[in-house]
């Protein structure tokens, strides 16, 4: 899916406009952050500034879920 964000977002506000926009089904997906596997241009956000990793356009970000086997959730296009 293509997101426009603000500028300046970083990964924990990332998370939070799209708790808004999926709601409650997403929400509980994402509750626990050390199940979740989110990559930015396929880079561990662990390794990057963690939830405080700004993002740019152009970049992809994609959200899965550890316990799910791997399968992802999400994976965003930032415009």
């Amino acid at each position: 899916m293509d997101l426009e964000v603000p500028n300046n977002t970083d990964i924990g506000r990332l998370l939070e406009i799209l708790k808004n926009r999926f709601g409650e089904k997403f929400s509980k997906h994402v509750k626990i952050l050390e199940y979740l596997m989110i990559f930015i241009n396929d880079v561990n956000y662990r390794q990057l500034q963690g939830l405080k990793t700004k993002l740019n356009d152009g970049d992809v970000v994609t959200i899965g879920h550890i316990l799910a086997g791997g399968s992802f959730l999400i994976r965003v296009h930032l415009a």
